[in-house]
């Protein structure tokens, strides 16, 4: 079992804003009442910025157990159903898309896998020139990775209904 509990770190509390770097996200707790004991597993990430982001672990009050200036800008950081850690990080920022009513920022990522220890130990990327999601990537019980992909196929709806839109 690779699992390692959150109450078994002993990663130490940086909770001192002088002890975080200077461009650490300011993180304002507005109210502390009685909250359950455990930890906060979270990102800043902005994708309109070349700005690293940070990934970072908090316990239940706010205070800073452990982070990292992802230079990729990692997103989605989460621990997975084996213990093991993983985030997003970002390998090519492409051309903005309409699909529908949305406007999509085209990034193509890979997926870091971390250990109990924060070190990287695997990635994982998709292969064929298709885009990943940076959300959902699920380690399985089994060992296998499950990842969302996005491939584009547009369609010219002015063919198919009455006053469709041909983009």
């Amino acid at each position: 079992n690779n699992k390692v509990p959150f109450s078994n770190w002993n990663t130490g509390i940086l909770s001192l804003q002088e002890d975080l770097p200077e461009d650490f996200p300011k993180i304002k707790v507005d109210i502390v009442n009685n909250p359950f004991p455990g930890k906060i597993v979270m990102e800043c990430f902005q994708v309109s910025t070349p700005e690293p982001n940070y990934i970072m672990i908090s316990d239940e009050n706010g205070n800073i157990e452990y982070f990292h200036k992802a230079q990729d800008q990692g997103a989605d950081f989460k621990i997975q159903p084996n213990g093991r850690f993983s985030y997003a990080s970002r390998v090519k920022v492409g051309d903005k898309y309409q699909a529908g009513p949305i406007t999509v920022q085209n990034i193509k990522v890979q997926h870091k896998i971390l250990d109990s220890d924060f070190n990287t130990i695997d990635s994982v990327q998709m292969q064929n020139e298709l885009l990943a999601d940076m959300h959902e990537f699920v380690i399985l019980p089994n060992g296998n990775y499950l990842a969302l992909s996005y491939e584009a196929f547009p369609i010219d709806m002015s063919k198919l209904i009455p006053n469709g839109n041909p983009n």
